[in-house]
Protein backbone atom coordinates (compact mmCIF):
# COMPACT_ATOMS: atom_id res chain seq x y z
CA UNK A 1 0.00 0.00 0.00
CA UNK A 2 1.28 3.46 -0.95
CA UNK A 3 1.66 5.32 2.33
CA UNK A 4 1.04 9.05 2.59
CA UNK A 5 0.74 11.53 5.44
CA UNK A 6 -2.56 13.39 5.77
CA UNK A 7 -2.75 16.91 7.21
CA UNK A 8 -5.57 19.30 7.95
CA UNK A 9 -5.04 23.01 8.54
CA UNK A 10 -7.62 23.87 11.19
CA UNK A 11 -8.84 27.22 12.46
CA UNK A 12 -8.68 26.50 16.19
CA UNK A 13 -11.48 29.01 16.91
CA UNK A 14 -13.84 27.48 14.33
CA UNK A 15 -15.97 24.76 15.91
CA UNK A 16 -17.21 23.48 12.53
CA UNK A 17 -13.64 22.95 11.34
CA UNK A 18 -12.72 21.18 14.58
CA UNK A 19 -15.78 18.92 14.34
CA UNK A 20 -14.91 18.17 10.72
CA UNK A 21 -11.35 17.25 11.69
CA UNK A 22 -12.60 14.94 14.44
CA UNK A 23 -15.13 13.26 12.15
CA UNK A 24 -12.54 12.49 9.46
CA UNK A 25 -9.91 11.54 12.02
CA UNK A 26 -12.17 8.78 13.36
CA UNK A 27 -11.99 7.08 9.96
CA UNK A 28 -8.48 7.91 8.74
CA UNK A 29 -5.56 9.31 10.70
CA UNK A 30 -5.11 13.05 10.18
CA UNK A 31 -2.32 15.26 11.43
CA UNK A 32 -3.71 18.43 13.03
CA UNK A 33 -1.99 21.66 12.00
CA UNK A 34 -3.23 24.88 13.64
CA UNK A 35 -3.92 27.68 11.19
CA UNK A 36 -2.16 31.00 11.68
CA UNK A 37 -4.55 33.57 13.16
CA UNK A 38 -3.13 36.66 11.47
CA UNK A 39 -6.24 38.82 11.95
CA UNK A 40 -5.62 38.88 15.70
CA UNK A 41 -1.87 39.47 15.54
CA UNK A 42 -1.25 40.93 12.11
CA UNK A 43 1.80 43.03 12.93
CA UNK A 44 3.55 40.14 14.66
CA UNK A 45 2.98 37.77 11.75
CA UNK A 46 3.74 40.35 9.06
CA UNK A 47 7.10 41.07 10.71
CA UNK A 48 7.69 37.33 11.05
CA UNK A 49 6.89 36.70 7.36
CA UNK A 50 9.44 39.28 6.25
CA UNK A 51 12.10 38.39 8.83
CA UNK A 52 11.93 34.67 7.96
CA UNK A 53 12.09 35.48 4.24
CA UNK A 54 8.69 34.03 3.34
CA UNK A 55 7.44 37.22 1.68
CA UNK A 56 8.87 40.46 0.42
CA UNK A 57 7.96 43.44 2.56
CA UNK A 58 6.25 45.24 -0.32
CA UNK A 59 3.77 42.36 -0.69
CA UNK A 60 3.10 42.10 3.05
CA UNK A 61 2.34 45.83 3.13
CA UNK A 62 -0.37 45.26 0.51
CA UNK A 63 -2.16 42.82 2.82
CA UNK A 64 -2.90 45.23 5.66
CA UNK A 65 -6.51 45.58 4.50
CA UNK A 66 -6.84 41.79 4.07
CA UNK A 67 -5.06 40.46 7.15
CA UNK A 68 -6.54 36.96 6.96
CA UNK A 69 -4.76 36.34 3.65
CA UNK A 70 -1.38 36.46 5.35
CA UNK A 71 -2.39 33.76 7.83
CA UNK A 72 -3.84 31.56 5.09
CA UNK A 73 -0.56 31.77 3.19
CA UNK A 74 1.71 31.27 6.20
CA UNK A 75 -0.31 28.27 7.36
CA UNK A 76 0.63 26.36 4.21
CA UNK A 77 4.22 27.61 4.22
CA UNK A 78 4.83 26.61 7.84
CA UNK A 79 3.19 23.25 7.18
CA UNK A 80 5.59 22.78 4.26
CA UNK A 81 8.47 23.23 6.70
CA UNK A 82 7.01 20.59 9.00
CA UNK A 83 6.48 18.16 6.14
CA UNK A 84 10.09 18.51 4.99
CA UNK A 85 11.36 18.03 8.55
CA UNK A 86 8.92 15.48 9.98
CA UNK A 87 6.88 13.63 7.37
CA UNK A 88 7.97 10.05 6.75
CA UNK A 89 6.36 9.93 3.31
CA UNK A 90 7.10 11.56 -0.03
CA UNK A 91 3.43 12.30 -0.75
CA UNK A 92 1.38 14.42 1.63
CA UNK A 93 -2.32 15.27 1.51
CA UNK A 94 -3.13 18.82 2.64
CA UNK A 95 -6.71 19.79 3.45
CA UNK A 96 -8.31 23.01 4.59
CA UNK A 97 -10.56 22.64 7.62
CA UNK A 98 -13.59 23.40 5.45
CA UNK A 99 -13.06 20.34 3.23
CA UNK A 100 -15.36 17.35 3.68
CA UNK A 101 -13.74 14.03 2.75
CA UNK A 102 -15.38 10.80 1.65
CA UNK A 103 -12.68 8.58 3.12
CA UNK A 104 -13.92 5.32 1.58
CA UNK A 105 -13.81 6.69 -1.97
CA UNK A 106 -10.45 8.32 -1.37
CA UNK A 107 -8.82 5.20 0.06
CA UNK A 108 -10.15 3.12 -2.82
CA UNK A 109 -8.62 5.36 -5.49
CA UNK A 110 -5.68 7.40 -4.26
CA UNK A 111 -2.94 4.81 -4.86
CA UNK A 112 -3.76 4.49 -8.54
CA UNK A 113 -3.93 8.28 -8.85
CA UNK A 114 -0.48 8.70 -7.29
CA UNK A 115 0.93 5.88 -9.43
CA UNK A 116 -0.27 7.58 -12.60
CA UNK A 117 0.99 10.95 -11.37
CA UNK A 118 4.45 9.52 -10.71
CA UNK A 119 4.54 8.02 -14.19
CA UNK A 120 3.89 11.55 -15.49
CA UNK A 121 6.58 12.97 -13.14
CA UNK A 122 3.88 15.07 -11.49
CA UNK A 123 4.65 16.59 -8.08
CA UNK A 124 1.31 18.21 -7.20
CA UNK A 125 -2.25 16.98 -7.70
CA UNK A 126 -5.15 19.39 -7.27
CA UNK A 127 -8.07 17.58 -5.62
CA UNK A 128 -10.89 20.11 -5.50
CA UNK A 129 -12.14 22.52 -8.13
CA UNK A 130 -15.57 24.21 -8.35
CA UNK A 131 -17.45 22.94 -11.45
CA UNK A 132 -17.43 26.30 -13.26
CA UNK A 133 -13.64 26.42 -13.07
CA UNK A 134 -13.34 22.82 -14.24
CA UNK A 135 -15.16 23.85 -17.42
CA UNK A 136 -12.50 26.52 -17.92
CA UNK A 137 -9.78 23.91 -17.35
CA UNK A 138 -11.54 21.19 -19.34
CA UNK A 139 -9.70 21.83 -22.60
CA UNK A 140 -6.55 20.47 -21.02
CA UNK A 141 -5.38 17.11 -22.28
CA UNK A 142 -6.97 14.19 -20.45
CA UNK A 143 -4.16 12.04 -19.06
CA UNK A 144 -6.47 9.38 -17.69
CA UNK A 145 -10.21 8.98 -17.26
CA UNK A 146 -9.94 10.98 -14.01
CA UNK A 147 -6.65 12.89 -14.31
CA UNK A 148 -6.31 16.09 -16.30
CA UNK A 149 -3.41 18.39 -16.98
CA UNK A 150 -3.96 21.37 -14.71
CA UNK A 151 -4.03 24.72 -16.48
CA UNK A 152 -5.83 26.85 -13.89
CA UNK A 153 -4.98 27.15 -10.19
CA UNK A 154 -7.91 28.66 -8.33
CA UNK A 155 -7.45 27.57 -4.71
CA UNK A 156 -5.47 25.32 -2.40
CA UNK A 157 -8.16 23.76 -0.21
CA UNK A 158 -7.20 20.17 -1.07
CA UNK A 159 -4.11 18.85 -2.81
CA UNK A 160 -1.54 16.08 -2.79
CA UNK A 161 2.04 17.28 -2.96
CA UNK A 162 5.38 15.50 -3.15
CA UNK A 163 8.28 16.64 -0.99
CA UNK A 164 10.26 17.36 -4.16
CA UNK A 165 7.52 19.78 -5.19
CA UNK A 166 7.65 21.50 -1.82
CA UNK A 167 11.42 21.92 -2.12
CA UNK A 168 10.98 23.53 -5.54
CA UNK A 169 8.35 25.87 -4.11
CA UNK A 170 10.57 26.99 -1.23
CA UNK A 171 13.28 27.97 -3.71
CA UNK A 172 11.07 30.90 -4.77
CA UNK A 173 11.07 32.59 -1.35
CA UNK A 174 10.62 35.42 -0.57
CA UNK A 175 7.36 35.55 -2.53
CA UNK A 176 5.93 38.70 -4.04
CA UNK A 177 2.48 37.14 -4.52
CA UNK A 178 0.05 34.87 -2.66
CA UNK A 179 0.74 31.16 -2.73
CA UNK A 180 -2.23 30.33 -4.96
CA UNK A 181 -0.69 32.51 -7.67
CA UNK A 182 2.68 30.89 -7.02
CA UNK A 183 1.07 27.45 -7.27
CA UNK A 184 -0.20 28.54 -10.68
CA UNK A 185 3.27 29.55 -11.77
CA UNK A 186 4.58 26.18 -10.54
CA UNK A 187 2.23 24.20 -12.81
CA UNK A 188 4.86 23.60 -15.56
CA UNK A 189 7.70 22.59 -13.22
CA UNK A 190 5.42 20.53 -10.97
CA UNK A 191 3.65 19.06 -14.01
CA UNK A 192 0.50 19.60 -11.98
CA UNK A 193 -2.57 17.45 -12.52
CA UNK A 194 -6.19 17.71 -11.47
CA UNK A 195 -8.02 14.63 -10.18
CA UNK A 196 -11.70 14.98 -11.01
CA UNK A 197 -13.34 13.10 -8.16
CA UNK A 198 -16.28 12.87 -5.80
CA UNK A 199 -14.20 12.61 -2.61
CA UNK A 200 -13.68 16.26 -1.69
CA UNK A 201 -16.35 18.88 -1.06
CA UNK A 202 -16.48 22.25 0.67
CA UNK A 203 -18.79 22.75 3.66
Amino acid sequence: MKEITLWMIVQSNNSKHIDNFNTINQKIHLQYFPAIQSCEHYQIFSDFAVHKNYFQKTYVNQLQNSPSVLGENLSHMLLFNKIIEKSNHDWNLILDGSILLDTDKFLKNYEEIIKTAEEKECECIQLYMPPKFFLMNNRAKCEDKELYDLSLQIDNKAYLINKKGISKFIEHYPLQKNIIEQFGEMIPSWKSLYWKNDCFHVM
